[in-house]
């Protein structure tokens, strides 16, 4: 009868591996570079791009003062 109300053994806890945390965080910074990326794009086609004049570059008001 001792051998019925005993518990039986239990398994131990298998070790969790990391491997799939990893895997998932690597996921998820590819995504958030991908869309960084992707808004950066869609930003610079919004934004008008502005003409450069170079320093130095002489114009009509400029040279009316000399």
């Amino acid at each position: 009868m001792d051998q019925m109300n005993q518990i039986p053994p239990t398994q131990p806890a298998a070790p969790k591996s990391a491997g799939p945390v990893v895997g998932i965080i690597i996921i998820i910074v590819v995504l958030v570079i991908g869309a960084l990326y992707f808004w950066g794009d869609q930003l610079n086609k919004q934004t008008p791009q502005t003409q450069e004049i170079p320093i130095g570059a002489l114009d009509q008001a400029t040279t009316s003062l000399q």
